[in-house]
């Protein structure tokens, strides 16, 4: 008898504390239920999912297209930039080509052409021959007019390495033609630098 009354209390407050849960937790169960079940809340539910999704799916696409267009913009930005420095180079080579032809009428490119012939015997210091000769700077024309800043016949006049009978060599045209600084000369379309 005694078993069944034990039996009996614990059943009464294993049902005690069910009920009780069921007083505390049961509102919010009931809540849930009502809520999640209901075909209204549902289909609130689904259209927000479904708004966001959207609102996903444009953010997604309005990231791609400005990407995209900030990608076309720096495309721009480099050929111009390509573009500015091709013309600045094209402005250089123009100017050398003048301050070239001014520096070759100049008496001193005159005399130091002749002490450069006289000093290599009027023959191509290379192979030897003595037709079609080329004077030939070492460093060339073009590098020394900017190694020592040249811009104008007077800082020209003035540059000392320009003029040295040192710096230059007596060439044939074919000898000439295989020297680095023509090359150079081809590649920049920079006429007869040497």
């Amino acid at each position: 008898m005694e078993d069944s009354i034990n039996l009996f209390l614990g059943s009464h407050r294993l049902l005690v504390w069910l009920v009780g849960g069921f007083i505390i937790i049961g509102p919010f169960i009931v809540m849930f239920m009502r809520d999640y079940f209901n075909p209204y809340e549902k289909a609130q539910r689904k259209d927000n999912r479904e708004r966001k999704e959207h609102e996903l799916k444009l953010q997604i696409q309005k990231n791609l297209k400005s990407a995209k267009e900030n990608e076309e913009k720096i495309k721009k930005e480099q050929q111009d930039i390509l573009e500015r420095k091709q013309r600045i180079k094209e402005e250089e080579i123009i100017k050398y080509k003048q301050l070239r032809k001014e520096i070759e009428t100049m008496p001193i490119y005159k005399r130091w052409r002749q002490d450069v012939f006289k000093k290599c015997g009027n023959k191509c210091q290379m192979c030897g021959i003595n037709t079609n000769m080329e004077i030939h700077h070492d460093p060339s024309f073009y590098m020394l007019l900017k190694q020592n800043n040249i811009n104008s016949t007077e800082k020209a006049f003035e540059c000392k390495q320009l003029w040295n009978v040192e710096n230059g060599e007596v060439l044939c045209k074919e000898c000439h033609s295989k020297m680095e600084s023509s090359e150079n000369r081809q590649s920049l379309s920079l006429g007869n630098n040497h």
